[in-house]
């Protein structure tokens, strides 16, 4: 209330304006004006029940010198909420003192009424879809069921290791990173880590262990690092038709990171002339968005009533959609309730799979 209050107070005097809205109060008779200071005609009540919130609503209505429309004006007030539990007056319309008489009538009509005048059909016949929301929730279901079991079959399974604190992998920065350099690098610390403590006549082989294990690990980071850059040439030629597509990749590899950021504090002038002064700037700025941001729509006619029609929209969904969405969506994200991470779902088997069951459900 105090936030409303505050716009309210922002109105200048004397201007036009109105509120309606569901106040989920119940005012009954309550006065929302001061008796025997200010003059308003009684209203016509319906709904003689109040609760906590009535009285605190008529009370910010005193505040802001504004009175109910409902039942003034008019002998056509009507309940505003009616249900099998009962029937209330929670909306009502706001309007200062002095705007009341600007209003000769206010009528409050019934959602059933709109219904016959506008001509809605109120029921709709849904044709090629599934008929209840449970069968739609068990076709999914089976689907990632089949998915959960075929995931635990053929991919590989973490190993968590008890009373040990080696159960996250390890992360690099590196874009050449690999599992298989991480498990090669974890065997470099444990054979170093073994020699180290070793004080016995067979540190000598300890050693020559932990040497070997860093030289296959010295060459596996080597092999991996020629293999990323040959791949990153590879994707570079081979998307040099695409120059979004080129520019993004050069951007990955850390070519793009010295772009400038800023916005160059310059304009253009008509003469063809660079121009650096501020005030210059920033007029020039907001001369083109007010032009840009205040065109002239009086020509447009909308036309509320009209139905469209898009082929394009009411046919069905392609495997193309799907896949460009997928594409789209984001690696490494947690999953939704249905524990399925993205990265699952693009692959063929998937994609056709999710095409058939949205194509059902259209």
């Amino acid at each position: 209330m105090e936030t409303l209050m505050t716009h309210i107070y922002t109105i200048p005097n004397g201007h036009a304006f109105y509120i309606c809205g569901d106040w989920n109060s119940r005012c009954s008779d309550f006065s929302d004006f001061i008796e025997g200071v200010d003059q308003l005609p009684e209203r016509n009540i319906v709904d003689f029940q109040h609760n906590s919130y009535g009285s605190v609503f008529c009370d910010f209505l005193i505040d802001v010198n504004c009175c109910i429309l409902n039942g003034r004006n008019s002998l056509h007030n009507d309940y505003t909420f009616i249900s099998t539990r009962g029937s209330s007056v929670v909306d009502y319309c706001v309007l200062p003192y002095e705007q009341l008489k600007s209003f000769s009538d206010f009528t409050v009509h019934r959602t059933t009424e709109l219904i016959k005048n506008i001509g809605m059909v109120d029921k709709f016949d849904l044709q090629h879809s599934e008929t209840t929301q449970f069968a739609i929730d068990d076709m999914y279901d089976s689907f990632v069921t089949v998915m959960k079991s075929e995931m635990s079959q053929k991919l590989p399974c973490k190993t968590v290791l008890y009373n040990s604190n080696n159960n996250k992998p390890r992360r690099c920065q590196k874009p050449w990173w690999t599992d298989n350099l991480g498990t090669l690098w974890n065997d470099v610390c444990k054979a170093e880590k073994v020699w180290t403590k070793c004080k016995g006549n067979t540190s000598k082989n300890l050693r020559h262990f932990y040497v070997e294990k860093r030289k296959l690990f010295d060459k596996s980071v080597q092999k991996a690092k020629r293999q990323y850059w040959f791949s990153s040439q590879e994707e570079l030629m081979n998307t040099a038709s695409n120059p979004k597509e080129f520019w993004r990749k050069i951007g990955k590899i850390g070519v793009g990171n010295e772009r400038q950021n800023n916005i160059p504090m310059e304009v253009k002038l008509s003469d063809g002339s660079l121009c650096n002064n501020q005030n210059v700037v920033i007029d020039t700025w907001k001369n083109s968005f007010c032009d840009m941001l205040n065109q002239n729509h009086s020509s447009i006619s909308l036309n509320s009533n009209q139905v469209i029609f898009d082929e394009f929209l009411d046919n069905v969904i392609s495997i193309d959609e799907v896949y460009k969405v997928l594409n789209l969506s984001k690696n490494g994200k947690s999953p939704g309730i249905d524990d399925i991470q993205v990265e699952l779902f693009k692959n063929n088997t998937a994609l056709n799979a999710l095409t058939r069951i949205f194509n059902i459900l259209l």
